[in-house]
C-alpha cells in the first residue's frame, strides 16, 4: 500500500510539472536531465525525448558553465537558489534568459538526488533592459560630448577674447598716434605724409572691423543664431577679390599664388561666412609665415564637394 501511495504521488508530481504554466526541468546528481515540461519544450524548441538523459550544461551558453556549476554545487549541499538568471540557447540558436529558482530534490530518505528548476522566461525583459541600458549609455555619451564641446567653446571664446583684446590695442594705438601727429604737426606735414597717415588710419580701422566681425561670429555661433544664406556666385572671382583685399592690408607686399581647377566656378554658398573663413586663413597665412615665402591657395573638386 505504501509503494502504491508513493507511485501515485510521483505520478501526481510528474503531472504537476508537465502541466505547469512555467518552465520546469529537473536534473540528477550527475547533471543529466530527468524532467522537462511542456513549457520548457515550447520555449527552447527541444522536445522531452531530445533532452532526457543529456547533460543540461550542453544547453547553456558556454561562457556561464563555471558560474552555473558553482550554483548547482551549492544546491547539492542543500542551499536553494532564487532569482538566478540562467542563459539557455534554444534549438534555433536563440539566446534565452530564464529567471530560475533551483532547489534540492530529495528521495524517500531525504537524501539529495538532484535539483528541480522552476523559472520564468524573461528574455524579452532582458532585451528591453539591454536596449534601455544602451539608450542611456548613448544619451550619456551625447551629453558628455555636448558638455565637452561646450567647455571647448567657452575656452576657445575666452582665449579668443583675450587675443582680440590684445589685438585691439595695436590698431587703436596706431590710429591714435597717426591722428595725434596730424593734429600736432598738420602745417609741417606734406600732403603726401598726411595721405599716408590717413591710409594707415583707414587700414587699422578696417582691421578693427574684421576683429569685431570675428567676435560677433563666435558670439552668434555660441548662441546658435548663425543662419546660412546661400547665394550663387563665381567662386574664382570671389576668391580673387578677397586676395586683393588682403594684399591691400599687408605692409610688406607678399606673393599669393592662387590656383583654381574646378570644372565649374559657379557655387551656392553663404558669401559672408565664406569671406570670413578665407579672409582669416589668408591673413593668418601671411601673418605667421616668413616674409620671403609664398602663400598658396588652391581650389579643386573633391568627391562631389569643393576643397579649398
Amino acid at each position: 500500500e505504501f509503494e502504491k501511495n508513493i507511485t501515485a504521488i510521483a505520478r501526481e508530481f510528474t503531472s504537476l510539472i508537465e502541466n505547469a504554466n512555467v518552465p520546469i526541468f529537473g536534473i540528477d546528481r550527475n547533471g543529466y536531465i530527468n524532467e522537462w515540461n511542456r513549457i520548457t519544450a515550447e520555449i527552447t524548441g527541444y522536445s522531452k525525448n531530445e533532452v532526457l538523459e543529456r547533460k543540461w550544461i550542453d544547453f547553456l551558453d558556454p561562457r556561464v558553465h563555471e558560474e552555473v556549476r558553482g550554483v548547482i554545487q551549492k544546491v547539492y549541499t542543500g542551499v536553494s537558489t532564487s532569482n538566478f538568471e540562467l542563459p539557455l540557447v534554444s534549438k534555433s540558436g536563440k539566446n534565452l534568459v530564464i529567471l530560475m529558482s533551483i532547489s534540492p530534490r530529495l528521495d524517500g530518505n531525504k537524501n539529495i538526488k538532484g535539483a528541480i528548476c522552476v523559472g520564468q522566461d524573461i528574455s524579452e525583459v532582458i532585451l528591453y533592459r539591454q536596449g534601455l541600458e544602451k539608450l542611456v549609455e548613448e544619451r550619456t555619451w551625447e551629453l558628455n560630448e555636448s558638455l565637452k564641446k561646450e567647455k571647448e567653446l567657452v575656452e576657445m571664446k575666452n582665449k579668443f577674447v583675450s587675443i582680440a583684446s590684445h589685438e585691439f590695442r595695436t590698431p587703436i594705438s596706431t590710429i591714435s598716434f597717426a591722428a595725434e601727429s596730424i593734429r600736432n604737426y598738420f602745417h609741417q606735414l606734406t600732403a603726401e605724409e598726411i595721405q599716408r597717415k590717413l591710409i594707415k588710419i583707414e587700414d587699422q580701422a578696417s582691421h578693427m572691423t574684421n576683429l569685431l566681425e570675428d567676435i560677433l561670429t563666435i558670439g552668434k555661433s555660441e548662441a546658435g543664431k548663425i543662419k546660412v544664406k546661400r547665394i550663387s556666385l563665381d567662386l574664382k572671382e570671389f576668391i580673387d577679390s578677397l586676395i586683393e583685399e588682403v594684399r591691400s592690408t599687408v605692409k610688406v607686399k607678399r606673393k599669393i599664388k592662387f590656383t583654381f581647377s574646378c570644372a565649374s566656378s559657379k557655387v551656392n554658398v553663404d558669401d559672408k561666412l565664406l569671406r570670413n573663413v578665407v579672409n582669416n586663413l589668408l591673413t593668418n597665412a601671411l601673418k605667421f609665415s616668413a616674409a620671403d615665402t609664398n602663400v598658396t591657395i588652391a581650389v579643386s573638386d573633391f568627391e562631389g564637394s569643393i576643397l579649398i
